[in-house]
């Protein structure tokens, strides 16, 4: 009997740039802060979410439910985080972006990306020790874990706008660990995830992916977003970034090695393919860019 890659038609993968803002979710508090935006944002929109991480400039996300629900929980992330970017003094717009998918294989390979992206990203652990992700949310004691949290329902309306940032009634059933973090087993599908994987060898195969299947999924996230940039944002990019790592307000007050550390960053975060324009917004020459930048032959 062949195998058929089954159609898949109420899922989408929910995201924001992370090419275009200096920090969103700094700290593992952020991450916690982020990772709980997604779960009550979700709640509120009437989505399902599958997969969920909190990166430190842009969040990731796989949810399901009616297509009107899934756009109106992009809206509301969009809104939010432009909120808080606000906030933290970034002039770069927050943009958010919803991909739909089509079949289980391509569900398994966003669900995977998501939650192995800080692992692509440079963290040193395994994806489940990280603060702004899921945990031990494949193939676990689920109902463990969510005993293994604190009751919502028993804190002051007060203290619980404190931790959640949030004035809606949260579930009855929802707990949270000392950290502040929703335990994710109160809100995760995971009884999808795991029909999806079948087992703990099928999360296993499919979490390690190729460099090269890692980077098609990158540009894939990263295209459209890249596409709009303009070097005005280019310019806001490097002003937001020389204020976050130097604490300088213009980007011509830093000295030539503050102005490449800038430059450098811009460039392995892929804001742009272009020397020309990175040396305009970084005030540097092209020439000590492409020296610096480009592999030498």
């Amino acid at each position: 009997m062949e195998w058929i890659d089954k159609a898949v038609n109420d899922c989408s993968h929910i995201y924001s740039d992370g090419t275009n803002i200096p920090v969103l979710f700094e700290t593992d508090e952020n991450k916690i802060e982020g990772l709980n935006l997604i779960a009550i944002t979700a709640l509120e929109n009437d989505v399902i979410v599958l997969m969920a991480v909190a990166m430190t400039t842009h969040f990731h996300s796989v949810v399901a439910g009616l297509d009107i629900n899934r756009w109106r929980f992009k809206v509301a992330m969009e809104r939010k985080l432009d909120l808080r970017r606000s906030k933290l003094g970034v002039k770069t717009k927050i943009k958010v972006r919803k991909d739909d998918i089509t079949t289980e294989n391509k569900l398994k390979d966003k669900i995977m990306y998501d939650y192995r992206n800080p692992i692509a990203a440079g963290y040193a652990g395994m994806p489940w020790h990280y603060a702004g992700g899921l945990g031990d949310i494949f193939f676990s004691d689920h109902d463990a874990r969510v005993a293994s949290g604190l009751m919502i329902k028993d804190l002051t309306v007060q203290r619980r706008r404190e931790l959640f940032h949030t004035r809606i009634d949260l579930p009855i059933s929802w707990t949270y660990w000392p950290s502040g973090l929703i335990v994710p087993d109160c809100y995760i599908d995971y009884e999808r995830l795991e029909a999806l994987f079948r087992s703990p060898k099928g999360v296993l195969a499919f979490m390690y992916q190729s460099k090269e299947k890692e980077m098609a999924e990158d540009a894939i996230c990263a295209r459209e977003f890249i596409k709009d940039m303009g070097e005005k944002d280019l310019r806001h990019i490097a002003k937001d970034l020389g204020r976050a790592m130097f604490g300088k307000e213009y980007v011509i007050r830093l000295t030539d090695k503050e102005k490449i550390l800038v430059a450098q960053k811009m460039w392995a975060s892929r804001y742009t393919y272009s020397i020309s324009a990175l040396g305009r917004a970084t005030h540097l020459d092209k020439n000590i860019l492409e020296t610096i930048l480009l592999p030498q032959k």
